[in-house]
C-alpha cells in the first residue's frame, strides 16, 4: 500500500477542521480542480452540517449534501397540519400560532409575538373570537376609574392594529373552516380543491418561491432544494389521494388521517439535494 496523495491535517476542534478543508478546496480550485470532482466525507453529517454550512458560505463554496433528512419540520407541512387543526378543533391557540409561525401568512415575527400577547391578555379563543363580526376593540383597564376614562390613544392604536392582523388571518380562512368544520362529509376531491383554493388565496406558491430565492441568495442549495422537493412531493401525494379516493365522501378528520398516512411515506425519507455547483 502507499500513502502517496494523502495529506493529514491536525486541528484542535471541528470548526477549525472544517475551515482547513474549505481553504484546501479553494486552493484546489485555484489550481484548476473542478468543484464536481471534490467530495468531503464525514463519519456523521449531523456533527458537521452547521459548521460546513457556515464555513463554506464564508469561503463562497457552492455545495450540496447527499444525505437523508426528514422534511417533517418544513413550514409548508406545519402550516397544512395546523390549518386542519384550526378547522377541526375550533381555532385552538397552539394550532393558530403554529400556523402563523410557519411564515405562510407573511407576518413578521414581532407582529406574531404582539398578536399572541394581545390574544392571551384578552383571553380571545375559538371561532367566536377569531371570526367575530365585530372588530376587536379590547383594551386593558386596571381599575374602575380607568374604565370610566377615555382610552389612551396608544391602546386604541394597538386594538386597531391587532384587529387588522386578525382580519388578515380570518378573512381567507373563513370559507375553508366553514366548509370543513363539524362532522359534515365531502368527496375527498372537494377537500383537496378547497385546500388548493386556499393555497391560491394565500399565494403559497409565491411564498415558497421567495423562500427558494432567499436560500439561493444565501448559497444554501440544500435548503433551496428541500423547499422545491417538499412542494413537488406534496402535490404528488394529493394527486394520488384524488386518483384513489376522489369520489369517496369523508369527513375532514378522516382526510387528515389519510394525509398523515401519506406523509409518512415521504417525510421520513431523505430528500437528497442535487444542486449543481
Amino acid at each position: 500500500s502507499t500513502s502517496e496523495g494523502i495529506e493529514f491535517i491536525e486541528a484542535p476542534d471541528r470548526r477549525r477542521e472544517v475551515d482547513a478543508v474549505a481553504r484546501r478546496i479553494r486552493q484546489s480550485i485555484r489550481e484548476g480542480c473542478r468543484l464536481r470532482d471534490i467530495a468531503v466525507l464525514v463519519r456523521d453529517i449531523d456533527d458537521y452540517h452547521e459548521l460546513i454550512s457556515a464555513s463554506f458560505r464564508e469561503h463562497e463554496i457552492p455545495y450540496f449534501v447527499d444525505r437523508r433528512r426528514s422534511a417533517g419540520h418544513h413550514p409548508l407541512l406545519q402550516f397544512t397540519r395546523s390549518l386542519f387543526q384550526v378547522a377541526l378543533r375550533r381555532w385552538p391557540h397552539e394550532a393558530v400560532f403554529a400556523m402563523l409561525k410557519s411564515g405562510v401568512f407573511g407576518l413578521a415575527s414581532d407582529e406574531i409575538d404582539e398578536l399572541e400577547n394581545y390574544v392571551l391578555l384578552h383571553r380571545i379563543h375559538g371561532p367566536q373570537g377569531w371570526l367575530a363580526v365585530e372588530p376587536w376593540e379590547f383594551m386593558r383597564s386596571l381599575n374602575r376609574r380607568e374604565q370610566e376614562l377615555e382610552p389612551h390613544p396608544a391602546q386604541v392604536q394597538t386594538a386597531v392594529r391587532m384587529n387588522a392582523l386578525r382580519q388578515r388571518i380570518a378573512a381567507p380562512l373563513r370559507a375553508f373552516v366553514e366548509q370543513l368544520g363539524g362532522a359534515r362529509v365531502l368527496p375527498l376531491r372537494e377537500i383537496v380543491k378547497a385546500l388548493f383554493e386556499l393555497f391560491e388565496t394565500l399565494r403559497v406558491r409565491r411564498t415558497l418561491g421567495g423562500w427558494i430565492d432567499q436560500a439561493n441568495q444565501d448559497n444554501d442549495l440544500e435548503q433551496s432544494g428541500e423547499h422545491q422537493r417538499v412542494w413537488d412531493e406534496l402535490i404528488k401525494l394529493f394527486d394520488q389521494m384524488v386518483d384513489l379516493l376522489g369520489e369517496q365522501e369523508i369527513s375532514a378528520s378522516d382526510f387528515v388521517e389519510i394525509l398523515e398516512a401519506g406523509l409518512e411515506q415521504f417525510v421520513p425519507e431523505s430528500f437528497p439535494i442535487k444542486a449543481q455547483a
